[in-house]
């Protein structure tokens, strides 16, 4: 059986993990897909890579404040 909480993370978050599990929340995903049906798992990862560089840094900020509490 597993110890603690499920939902923990495992391990170190970079502010970049943070910022694809709240794509993943707000389903961000499925409009990628359904914009380009039959693309890969992997194509996906990097279209939400391109959304990321192209956020403001503003924008970012609540993810790298994630990210930084959660490597103290």
């Amino acid at each position: 059986m597993a110890k603690g909480d499920p939902k923990k993370p495992k391990g170190k978050m970079s502010a970049y993990a943070f910022f694809v599990q709240t794509c993943r929340e707000e389903q961000f995903r499925p409009k990628i897909k359904s914009t380009n049906p039959g693309i890969s798992i992997g194509d996906v990862a990097k279209k939400l890579g391109e959304m990321r560089n192209n956020v403001s840094d503003g924008e970012k900020q609540p993810h790298v404040t994630k990210a930084a509490k959660l490597k103290k």
